[in-house]
């Protein structure tokens, strides 16, 4: 599968575009900034980059600049969204070659990518929590039956399942937690991963298909989505 690095600060607007992307065949990584974003790509260099452009710490542009200027970046290809008037003209000088304008058909972004040359496969195993089939993380997990077993999990239940641990274990750390010989118990999982989705909350789900990538903010939301 193709690995998409997706920046955008907006939470609602970047779980559901994951999830659309993952449903299509994708690996998805998220970041919320240009900073966050940048460490990523050091740490796994992605197949393309969907990016807005108006965000925080480090913006779209200047993440866009930073990589045509990086050697081991400059040729990843990037789509830019935005409800910028002018900014497929500003992207265009920074080597973007696809860029959509909010509001935007969640299959136009799909489409941009295929024209971009990012392939899809339809070989990622499933998540045993939630059955996509984009699992791209490994859980040692046990039970008494399996002493020693093997959860794959998708980005999004890895993402519940740290604010679950956090939620119920706030003095721990999850990191270190998995670093132990020790293998998670399959109940303590579930648990974990059932507290997180419902601490990110259905509500943020639905708030982000009424935003329909529309480049507007939920209330009370602080962070640029242009």
């Amino acid at each position: 599968m193709a690995h998409v690095l997706l920046v955008e600060d907006n939470t609602p607007i970047r779980l559901l575009l994951t999830e659309f992307l993952e449903t299509v065949g994708h690996r998805v990584e998220g970041a919320s900034d240009g900073a966050e974003a940048l460490e990523r790509m050091r740490q796994d260099r992605p197949d393309a980059v969907v990016l807005d452009l108006q965000m925080p710490v480090l913006d779209g542009w200047s993440l866009l600049r930073t990589c045509r200027e990086t050697p081991e970046f400059a040729e990843v290809p990037a789509v830019v969204m935005s409800a910028l008037d002018d900014a497929c003209t500003t992207v265009a000088a920074l080597g973007v070659q696809r860029c959509l304008s909010k509001p935007f058909d969640l299959d136009q972004l799909a489409a941009a990518l295929e024209e971009l040359g990012v392939e899809t496969h339809a070989s990622a195993p499933h998540c045993t929590y939630c059955g996509a089939e984009t699992a791209t993380r490994d859980l040692r997990v046990f039970t008494r039956a399996q002493p020693d077993d093997r959860w794959q999990l998708c980005d999004r239940c890895w993402m519940f399942l740290g604010v679950g641990f956090q939620a119920h274990r706030p003095a721990e750390n999850l990191e270190q937690r998995l670093s132990e010989p020790i293998p998670i118990h399959a109940a303590d999982a579930r648990g974990w991963i059932s507290t997180g989705l419902a601490r990110v909350g259905r509500q943020s789900e639905r708030t982000a298909r009424q935003l329909a990538v529309s480049g507007s903010s939920p209330p009370g939301h602080r962070g640029e989505s242009a």
